[in-house]
Protein backbone atom coordinates (compact mmCIF):
# COMPACT_ATOMS: atom_id res chain seq x y z
CA UNK A 1 0.00 0.00 0.00
CA UNK A 2 1.41 3.31 -1.02
CA UNK A 3 1.97 6.19 1.30
CA UNK A 4 -0.79 8.11 -0.43
CA UNK A 5 -3.32 5.36 0.22
CA UNK A 6 -2.19 5.07 3.83
CA UNK A 7 -2.73 8.81 4.34
CA UNK A 8 -6.25 8.68 2.88
CA UNK A 9 -7.14 5.75 5.08
CA UNK A 10 -5.76 7.46 8.17
CA UNK A 11 -7.80 10.55 7.34
CA UNK A 12 -10.98 8.57 6.98
CA UNK A 13 -10.39 6.92 10.38
CA UNK A 14 -9.69 10.24 12.08
CA UNK A 15 -12.77 11.82 10.56
CA UNK A 16 -14.89 8.89 11.82
CA UNK A 17 -13.44 9.17 15.32
CA UNK A 18 -14.14 12.87 15.34
CA UNK A 19 -17.74 12.31 14.27
CA UNK A 20 -18.16 9.65 17.01
CA UNK A 21 -16.61 11.97 19.55
CA UNK A 22 -18.85 14.77 18.46
CA UNK A 23 -21.88 12.49 18.68
CA UNK A 24 -20.96 11.46 22.21
CA UNK A 25 -20.27 15.03 23.29
CA UNK A 26 -23.56 16.40 22.01
CA UNK A 27 -25.67 13.56 23.52
CA UNK A 28 -25.14 14.74 27.21
CA UNK A 29 -26.94 17.46 29.33
CA UNK A 30 -25.78 20.99 29.59
CA UNK A 31 -25.66 22.65 33.04
CA UNK A 32 -28.81 24.60 32.29
CA UNK A 33 -30.63 21.47 31.19
CA UNK A 34 -29.52 19.67 34.34
CA UNK A 35 -30.73 22.49 36.61
CA UNK A 36 -34.07 22.62 34.84
CA UNK A 37 -34.47 18.86 35.22
CA UNK A 38 -33.63 19.01 38.94
CA UNK A 39 -36.12 21.85 39.38
CA UNK A 40 -38.88 19.89 37.71
CA UNK A 41 -38.14 16.82 39.81
CA UNK A 42 -38.23 18.98 42.96
CA UNK A 43 -41.58 20.50 42.02
CA UNK A 44 -43.11 17.11 41.22
CA UNK A 45 -41.69 15.65 44.45
CA UNK A 46 -43.11 18.56 46.45
CA UNK A 47 -46.50 18.07 44.87
CA UNK A 48 -46.31 14.38 45.64
CA UNK A 49 -45.30 15.05 49.27
CA UNK A 50 -48.18 17.50 49.74
CA UNK A 51 -50.61 14.97 48.32
CA UNK A 52 -49.05 12.21 50.42
CA UNK A 53 -49.28 14.24 53.62
CA UNK A 54 -52.89 15.16 52.87
CA UNK A 55 -53.68 11.50 52.22
CA UNK A 56 -51.83 10.44 55.37
CA UNK A 57 -53.67 13.06 57.43
CA UNK A 58 -57.00 11.94 55.98
CA UNK A 59 -56.16 8.32 56.75
CA UNK A 60 -55.21 9.26 60.32
CA UNK A 61 -58.43 11.22 60.70
CA UNK A 62 -60.47 8.25 59.48
CA UNK A 63 -58.75 5.94 61.98
CA UNK A 64 -59.34 8.49 64.73
CA UNK A 65 -63.01 8.76 63.77
CA UNK A 66 -63.32 5.00 64.12
CA UNK A 67 -61.92 5.09 67.65
CA UNK A 68 -64.12 8.04 68.61
CA UNK A 69 -67.21 6.33 67.20
CA UNK A 70 -66.62 3.25 69.35
CA UNK A 71 -66.06 5.34 72.49
CA UNK A 72 -69.19 7.35 71.75
CA UNK A 73 -71.30 4.21 71.37
CA UNK A 74 -70.14 2.93 74.76
CA UNK A 75 -70.88 6.25 76.46
CA UNK A 76 -74.32 6.50 74.86
CA UNK A 77 -75.12 2.98 76.04
CA UNK A 78 -74.07 3.95 79.56
CA UNK A 79 -76.24 7.07 79.48
CA UNK A 80 -79.25 5.06 78.34
CA UNK A 81 -78.84 2.74 81.33
CA UNK A 82 -79.56 5.66 83.65
CA UNK A 83 -83.03 6.28 82.24
CA UNK A 84 -84.44 3.55 84.50
CA UNK A 85 -81.77 3.63 87.19
CA UNK A 86 -82.80 3.07 90.84
CA UNK A 87 -81.51 5.69 93.28
CA UNK A 88 -80.83 4.49 96.82
CA UNK A 89 -80.80 7.02 99.64
CA UNK A 90 -79.08 6.25 102.94
CA UNK A 91 -82.23 7.44 104.72
CA UNK A 92 -85.25 6.80 102.47
CA UNK A 93 -87.84 9.53 102.17
CA UNK A 94 -90.92 8.49 104.20
CA UNK A 95 -93.93 7.41 102.20
CA UNK A 96 -96.04 9.72 104.39
CA UNK A 97 -94.07 12.79 103.28
CA UNK A 98 -96.90 14.26 101.26
CA UNK A 99 -96.81 17.86 102.45
CA UNK A 100 -94.63 20.89 101.88
CA UNK A 101 -94.43 24.60 102.65
CA UNK A 102 -92.90 25.31 99.23
CA UNK A 103 -94.81 26.40 96.12
CA UNK A 104 -93.84 23.19 94.26
CA UNK A 105 -96.00 20.11 94.75
CA UNK A 106 -94.81 17.17 96.91
CA UNK A 107 -94.77 14.95 93.80
CA UNK A 108 -92.37 17.31 92.05
CA UNK A 109 -90.18 17.63 95.15
CA UNK A 110 -89.94 13.86 95.52
CA UNK A 111 -89.04 13.45 91.85
CA UNK A 112 -86.52 16.29 92.17
CA UNK A 113 -84.65 14.31 94.80
CA UNK A 114 -84.57 11.36 92.43
CA UNK A 115 -83.36 13.53 89.54
CA UNK A 116 -80.61 15.26 91.53
CA UNK A 117 -79.50 11.96 93.04
CA UNK A 118 -79.38 10.45 89.55
CA UNK A 119 -77.27 13.31 88.21
CA UNK A 120 -74.88 13.00 91.12
CA UNK A 121 -74.60 9.27 90.41
CA UNK A 122 -73.76 10.03 86.77
CA UNK A 123 -71.11 12.54 87.86
CA UNK A 124 -69.46 10.01 90.18
CA UNK A 125 -69.69 7.04 87.81
CA UNK A 126 -68.80 9.00 84.66
CA UNK A 127 -66.37 11.71 85.82
CA UNK A 128 -64.70 13.95 83.26
CA UNK A 129 -62.74 16.04 85.79
CA UNK A 130 -60.80 15.12 88.97
CA UNK A 131 -63.02 17.51 90.94
CA UNK A 132 -66.00 15.28 90.11
CA UNK A 133 -64.67 12.54 92.41
CA UNK A 134 -62.25 14.62 94.54
CA UNK A 135 -59.95 11.62 94.79
CA UNK A 136 -56.58 13.38 94.86
CA UNK A 137 -53.93 14.06 97.48
CA UNK A 138 -54.96 17.73 97.36
CA UNK A 139 -58.65 17.09 98.01
CA UNK A 140 -58.37 14.48 100.78
CA UNK A 141 -57.07 16.81 103.56
CA UNK A 142 -59.64 19.45 102.57
CA UNK A 143 -62.52 16.98 102.79
CA UNK A 144 -61.12 15.52 105.99
CA UNK A 145 -60.99 18.94 107.62
CA UNK A 146 -64.62 19.55 106.67
CA UNK A 147 -65.74 16.13 107.93
CA UNK A 148 -66.64 15.02 104.41
CA UNK A 149 -64.74 11.73 104.45
CA UNK A 150 -66.84 8.74 105.51
CA UNK A 151 -65.92 5.11 106.15
CA UNK A 152 -67.57 3.15 103.37
CA UNK A 153 -66.90 -0.17 105.08
CA UNK A 154 -67.03 0.30 108.87
CA UNK A 155 -67.20 -3.46 109.50
CA UNK A 156 -63.50 -3.91 108.65
CA UNK A 157 -60.49 -2.92 110.75
CA UNK A 158 -58.93 -0.84 107.96
CA UNK A 159 -60.90 2.32 107.23
CA UNK A 160 -62.07 2.93 103.67
CA UNK A 161 -62.60 6.68 103.77
CA UNK A 162 -64.40 7.96 100.69
CA UNK A 163 -65.65 11.45 99.82
CA UNK A 164 -69.17 11.89 101.12
CA UNK A 165 -72.05 12.26 98.73
CA UNK A 166 -74.16 15.41 99.03
CA UNK A 167 -76.79 15.94 101.70
CA UNK A 168 -79.95 17.40 100.22
CA UNK A 169 -83.08 18.87 101.72
CA UNK A 170 -86.17 17.68 99.91
CA UNK A 171 -88.60 20.30 101.23
CA UNK A 172 -91.06 17.50 102.06
CA UNK A 173 -92.98 17.11 105.32
CA UNK A 174 -95.02 14.41 107.00
CA UNK A 175 -97.40 16.96 108.53
CA UNK A 176 -99.50 19.73 107.08
CA UNK A 177 -98.81 21.90 110.13
CA UNK A 178 -96.32 24.69 109.26
CA UNK A 179 -92.72 23.96 110.32
CA UNK A 180 -93.58 20.51 111.64
CA UNK A 181 -92.82 17.04 110.32
CA UNK A 182 -89.92 18.28 108.19
CA UNK A 183 -88.11 15.40 106.47
CA UNK A 184 -84.41 15.55 107.46
CA UNK A 185 -81.74 15.88 104.74
CA UNK A 186 -80.49 12.70 103.15
CA UNK A 187 -77.91 11.60 100.61
CA UNK A 188 -77.41 8.82 98.10
CA UNK A 189 -75.31 5.77 98.85
CA UNK A 190 -71.90 5.82 97.21
CA UNK A 191 -72.40 4.24 93.75
CA UNK A 192 -70.79 0.87 93.08
CA UNK A 193 -69.21 1.83 89.76
CA UNK A 194 -67.87 5.05 91.26
CA UNK A 195 -66.08 3.09 93.97
CA UNK A 196 -64.46 0.93 91.28
CA UNK A 197 -62.95 4.06 89.73
CA UNK A 198 -61.50 5.09 93.10
CA UNK A 199 -60.03 1.62 93.51
CA UNK A 200 -58.35 1.88 90.10
CA UNK A 201 -56.82 5.18 91.25
CA UNK A 202 -55.70 3.68 94.57
CA UNK A 203 -52.14 3.99 95.83
CA UNK A 204 -50.97 0.34 95.94
CA UNK A 205 -48.39 1.06 98.68
CA UNK A 206 -50.59 2.80 101.26
CA UNK A 207 -52.84 0.51 103.39
CA UNK A 208 -56.55 0.85 102.83
CA UNK A 209 -57.77 2.91 99.91
CA UNK A 210 -55.93 6.17 99.19
CA UNK A 211 -55.47 8.12 95.95
CA UNK A 212 -52.13 7.80 94.21
CA UNK A 213 -50.15 11.02 94.18
CA UNK A 214 -50.14 13.18 91.06
CA UNK A 215 -52.40 11.12 88.83
CA UNK A 216 -54.55 14.20 88.14
CA UNK A 217 -51.70 16.40 86.92
CA UNK A 218 -51.58 15.13 83.33
CA UNK A 219 -54.19 13.54 81.06
CA UNK A 220 -56.66 13.07 83.93
CA UNK A 221 -59.65 13.60 81.64
CA UNK A 222 -58.46 10.96 79.15
CA UNK A 223 -57.58 8.51 81.94
CA UNK A 224 -61.02 8.86 83.52
CA UNK A 225 -62.56 8.19 80.10
CA UNK A 226 -60.61 4.94 79.84
CA UNK A 227 -61.70 3.82 83.32
CA UNK A 228 -65.35 4.47 82.42
CA UNK A 229 -65.19 2.45 79.20
CA UNK A 230 -63.17 -0.30 80.89
CA UNK A 231 -66.01 -0.82 83.36
CA UNK A 232 -68.69 -0.86 80.64
CA UNK A 233 -70.14 -3.74 78.65
CA UNK A 234 -71.42 -4.02 75.08
CA UNK A 235 -73.62 -6.99 74.15
CA UNK A 236 -72.53 -8.84 77.25
CA UNK A 237 -68.78 -8.42 76.65
CA UNK A 238 -66.29 -5.96 78.06
CA UNK A 239 -66.33 -2.75 76.04
CA UNK A 240 -62.55 -2.60 76.12
CA UNK A 241 -62.46 -5.56 73.73
CA UNK A 242 -63.66 -3.23 70.96
CA UNK A 243 -60.31 -1.46 70.87
CA UNK A 244 -56.99 -2.55 69.40
CA UNK A 245 -53.54 -2.14 70.89
CA UNK A 246 -52.78 0.93 68.76
CA UNK A 247 -55.83 2.72 70.19
CA UNK A 248 -54.65 2.44 73.80
CA UNK A 249 -51.51 3.77 75.48
CA UNK A 250 -49.99 5.49 78.50
CA UNK A 251 -48.48 8.70 77.17
CA UNK A 252 -47.57 10.14 80.57
CA UNK A 253 -46.27 6.80 81.90
CA UNK A 254 -48.18 6.98 85.19
CA UNK A 255 -49.68 3.49 84.91
CA UNK A 256 -53.11 4.77 83.84
CA UNK A 257 -54.18 4.08 80.27
CA UNK A 258 -55.72 6.46 77.75
CA UNK A 259 -57.45 6.09 74.40
CA UNK A 260 -55.20 7.46 71.67
CA UNK A 261 -56.02 8.97 68.30
CA UNK A 262 -54.05 8.09 65.18
CA UNK A 263 -51.56 10.82 66.08
CA UNK A 264 -50.77 9.00 69.35
CA UNK A 265 -52.35 11.72 71.49
CA UNK A 266 -54.94 11.19 74.27
CA UNK A 267 -58.61 11.51 73.30
CA UNK A 268 -60.68 13.75 75.60
CA UNK A 269 -64.36 13.84 76.44
CA UNK A 270 -67.06 15.91 78.13
CA UNK A 271 -70.04 14.41 79.93
CA UNK A 272 -72.31 17.47 79.42
CA UNK A 273 -70.92 19.69 76.62
CA UNK A 274 -73.73 22.22 76.75
CA UNK A 275 -71.52 24.90 75.18
CA UNK A 276 -70.56 22.88 72.11
CA UNK A 277 -72.24 24.44 69.08
CA UNK A 278 -73.38 21.16 67.52
CA UNK A 279 -75.07 19.99 70.72
CA UNK A 280 -78.12 22.07 69.74
CA UNK A 281 -78.29 20.75 66.19
CA UNK A 282 -80.95 18.44 64.86
CA UNK A 283 -80.17 15.01 63.54
CA UNK A 284 -81.09 14.07 59.97
CA UNK A 285 -82.42 10.70 61.11
CA UNK A 286 -85.00 11.36 63.80
CA UNK A 287 -85.32 7.63 64.49
CA UNK A 288 -81.62 7.22 65.23
CA UNK A 289 -81.49 5.05 68.39
CA UNK A 290 -78.93 7.43 69.92
CA UNK A 291 -81.55 10.20 69.87
CA UNK A 292 -84.91 8.45 69.88
CA UNK A 293 -86.13 6.08 72.59
CA UNK A 294 -88.73 3.79 71.03
CA UNK A 295 -89.95 2.55 74.44
CA UNK A 296 -90.81 5.99 75.86
CA UNK A 297 -91.30 7.54 72.40
CA UNK A 298 -89.19 10.51 73.43
CA UNK A 299 -86.49 12.38 71.56
CA UNK A 300 -83.36 12.64 73.65
CA UNK A 301 -82.14 15.56 71.56
CA UNK A 302 -85.10 17.77 72.38
CA UNK A 303 -85.17 17.72 76.19
CA UNK A 304 -83.88 15.92 79.26
CA UNK A 305 -84.74 12.24 79.01
CA UNK A 306 -84.12 11.89 82.77
CA UNK A 307 -86.65 14.60 83.68
CA UNK A 308 -90.03 13.72 82.21
CA UNK A 309 -91.83 15.51 85.08
CA UNK A 310 -89.87 18.77 84.65
CA UNK A 311 -88.66 18.63 88.23
CA UNK A 312 -85.33 20.31 87.48
CA UNK A 313 -84.70 23.13 90.00
CA UNK A 314 -84.81 25.63 87.15
CA UNK A 315 -88.51 24.88 86.69
CA UNK A 316 -89.27 25.67 90.31
CA UNK A 317 -92.15 28.01 91.03
CA UNK A 318 -89.74 29.92 93.23
CA UNK A 319 -88.67 31.62 90.00
CA UNK A 320 -91.11 33.97 88.31
CA UNK A 321 -89.31 33.86 84.94
CA UNK A 322 -88.13 31.05 82.69
CA UNK A 323 -84.51 32.18 82.46
CA UNK A 324 -83.38 29.27 84.63
CA UNK A 325 -85.05 26.64 82.45
CA UNK A 326 -82.61 23.90 81.36
CA UNK A 327 -81.56 23.67 77.73
CA UNK A 328 -81.59 20.70 75.39
CA UNK A 329 -79.97 17.64 76.93
CA UNK A 330 -76.37 17.57 75.70
CA UNK A 331 -74.99 14.24 74.52
CA UNK A 332 -71.43 13.27 75.58
CA UNK A 333 -68.68 14.81 73.49
CA UNK A 334 -65.62 12.75 72.50
CA UNK A 335 -62.88 14.72 70.78
CA UNK A 336 -59.42 14.52 69.25
CA UNK A 337 -57.28 17.61 68.69
CA UNK A 338 -56.57 16.47 65.14
CA UNK A 339 -53.38 16.96 63.20
CA UNK A 340 -52.26 20.16 64.96
CA UNK A 341 -52.59 18.65 68.44
CA UNK A 342 -54.41 21.73 69.77
CA UNK A 343 -57.95 21.99 71.14
CA UNK A 344 -59.99 25.13 70.68
CA UNK A 345 -62.85 24.17 73.01
CA UNK A 346 -63.26 24.51 76.76
CA UNK A 347 -62.61 21.36 78.79
CA UNK A 348 -62.49 23.02 82.21
CA UNK A 349 -64.41 25.72 84.04
CA UNK A 350 -62.64 28.62 85.67
CA UNK A 351 -63.39 29.02 89.41
CA UNK A 352 -65.10 32.34 88.64
CA UNK A 353 -67.83 33.22 86.22
CA UNK A 354 -66.75 35.20 83.13
CA UNK A 355 -66.42 38.91 83.63
CA UNK A 356 -65.15 42.06 81.99
CA UNK A 357 -63.26 42.61 85.24
CA UNK A 358 -60.48 40.04 85.76
CA UNK A 359 -61.01 37.78 88.78
CA UNK A 360 -64.45 39.23 89.51
CA UNK A 361 -66.74 36.75 91.30
CA UNK A 362 -69.48 36.96 88.70
CA UNK A 363 -70.52 38.86 85.59
CA UNK A 364 -72.85 41.78 86.22
CA UNK A 365 -74.37 41.33 82.78
CA UNK A 366 -75.67 37.80 83.35
CA UNK A 367 -79.45 38.17 83.71
CA UNK A 368 -80.85 37.35 87.11
CA UNK A 369 -83.56 34.68 87.48
CA UNK A 370 -85.55 37.01 89.71
CA UNK A 371 -85.75 40.38 87.98
CA UNK A 372 -88.42 41.84 90.21
CA UNK A 373 -87.33 40.44 93.57
CA UNK A 374 -84.10 41.60 95.27
CA UNK A 375 -82.34 38.25 94.86
CA UNK A 376 -78.59 38.14 94.19
CA UNK A 377 -78.12 35.59 91.42
CA UNK A 378 -74.44 35.04 92.22
CA UNK A 379 -75.23 34.20 95.85
CA UNK A 380 -77.65 31.38 95.09
CA UNK A 381 -76.21 29.89 91.90
CA UNK A 382 -72.49 29.22 91.64
CA UNK A 383 -69.83 26.55 91.98
CA UNK A 384 -69.42 25.11 95.46
CA UNK A 385 -66.51 26.14 97.67
CA UNK A 386 -64.86 23.61 99.99
CA UNK A 387 -62.85 25.53 102.55
CA UNK A 388 -60.64 27.68 100.33
CA UNK A 389 -60.90 25.38 97.31
CA UNK A 390 -63.36 26.14 94.52
CA UNK A 391 -64.52 23.03 92.71
CA UNK A 392 -64.44 23.03 88.90
CA UNK A 393 -67.02 20.27 88.63
CA UNK A 394 -70.46 20.85 87.14
CA UNK A 395 -71.52 18.34 89.79
CA UNK A 396 -70.84 20.97 92.46
CA UNK A 397 -73.38 23.69 91.76
CA UNK A 398 -75.29 25.57 94.45
CA UNK A 399 -78.77 26.82 93.65
CA UNK A 400 -79.22 27.56 97.32
CA UNK A 401 -76.96 26.70 100.20
CA UNK A 402 -79.21 23.81 101.16
CA UNK A 403 -79.66 22.45 97.64
CA UNK A 404 -76.46 21.38 95.86
CA UNK A 405 -77.04 19.73 92.52
CA UNK A 406 -75.26 18.56 89.39
CA UNK A 407 -76.03 20.98 86.59
CA UNK A 408 -75.38 19.97 82.96
CA UNK A 409 -75.99 23.58 81.87
CA UNK A 410 -73.76 25.49 84.28
CA UNK A 411 -73.66 28.40 84.18
CA UNK A 412 -77.24 29.18 83.26
CA UNK A 413 -79.05 31.20 82.05
CA UNK A 414 -77.63 31.60 78.54
CA UNK A 415 -77.26 34.95 76.85
CA UNK A 416 -78.48 34.68 73.28
CA UNK A 417 -77.15 37.90 71.80
CA UNK A 418 -74.52 40.32 73.10
CA UNK A 419 -75.31 43.92 72.02
CA UNK A 420 -72.88 45.66 69.72
CA UNK A 421 -72.12 48.34 72.30
CA UNK A 422 -70.90 45.71 74.77
CA UNK A 423 -68.32 44.00 72.58
CA UNK A 424 -65.57 46.28 73.86
CA UNK A 425 -66.21 45.04 77.41
CA UNK A 426 -64.55 41.71 76.60
CA UNK A 427 -60.88 41.29 75.90
CA UNK A 428 -59.94 38.50 73.52
CA UNK A 429 -56.20 38.66 74.21
CA UNK A 430 -55.96 37.88 77.92
CA UNK A 431 -54.48 34.55 78.99
CA UNK A 432 -56.42 33.77 82.19
CA UNK A 433 -59.76 33.26 80.38
CA UNK A 434 -61.65 35.57 82.74
CA UNK A 435 -62.98 37.86 80.03
CA UNK A 436 -64.88 35.33 77.97
CA UNK A 437 -68.32 35.99 76.61
CA UNK A 438 -70.86 34.48 79.04
CA UNK A 439 -72.51 32.56 76.19
CA UNK A 440 -69.29 30.64 75.49
CA UNK A 441 -68.33 29.95 79.08
CA UNK A 442 -69.97 26.53 79.17
CA UNK A 443 -68.05 23.31 78.74
CA UNK A 444 -67.43 22.48 75.09
CA UNK A 445 -67.69 26.10 73.93
CA UNK A 446 -65.04 27.73 71.78
CA UNK A 447 -62.62 29.64 73.96
CA UNK A 448 -62.73 33.38 73.34
CA UNK A 449 -65.46 33.10 70.76
CA UNK A 450 -66.49 36.39 69.13
CA UNK A 451 -69.30 37.21 66.70
CA UNK A 452 -66.99 38.76 64.10
CA UNK A 453 -63.89 37.27 62.53
CA UNK A 454 -61.98 34.28 63.85
CA UNK A 455 -60.01 33.89 67.05
CA UNK A 456 -56.94 31.70 67.36
CA UNK A 457 -59.09 29.19 69.23
CA UNK A 458 -61.54 28.96 66.35
CA UNK A 459 -58.65 28.33 63.97
CA UNK A 460 -57.11 25.54 66.03
CA UNK A 461 -60.56 24.01 66.54
CA UNK A 462 -61.20 23.65 62.81
CA UNK A 463 -59.42 20.28 62.61
CA UNK A 464 -60.76 18.92 65.90
CA UNK A 465 -62.47 15.56 65.37
CA UNK A 466 -65.58 14.87 67.47
CA UNK A 467 -68.31 12.27 67.67
CA UNK A 468 -70.89 14.91 66.78
CA UNK A 469 -69.41 15.23 63.30
CA UNK A 470 -68.59 11.51 63.05
CA UNK A 471 -72.23 10.59 63.69
CA UNK A 472 -73.39 12.98 60.98
CA UNK A 473 -75.06 15.62 63.13
CA UNK A 474 -76.13 18.48 60.92
CA UNK A 475 -77.72 21.81 61.53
Amino acid sequence: MSNQERGKRRGRIERGENRAYASVRHSGFTLVELLVTIGLITIVSSMFMVAYRAAATEASNIRTQGTIRKISEVLMARMQEYENYPINFETPIPAAANYTDLPDTPTVLRDRMRLLGLRETIVLEMPDHPDDIKWTTEWIPILNGLGLLVDDNPSTQIEELLPSTKFRTSGLKTSNIPNQGIVPPTKIKYPRRAKKILQKLDDPITPGIQPRAGWELRNANAELLYLIVEDSTVNGSSAIELFGKTEIGDTDEDGLMEFLDAYRRPIRWLRWPSGYASSKRLHPDLLDPSLYDAASKQYRAFGDSFDSMRSDPGYSKLFTTNEMFPDTEPLPLVASAGADGLFGIRFELSPTLPSRIPNAPYDNFIPKPEVAAPVDYSAIYKLAVYGNRVSRSTGDVLLTRAQPFADPWYPRPRIGVIPQNRLSDFDNTDNDLTNDFPDTYRLGALLKDIPFGKTVFQKVAEDDITNYEVNGVTQ
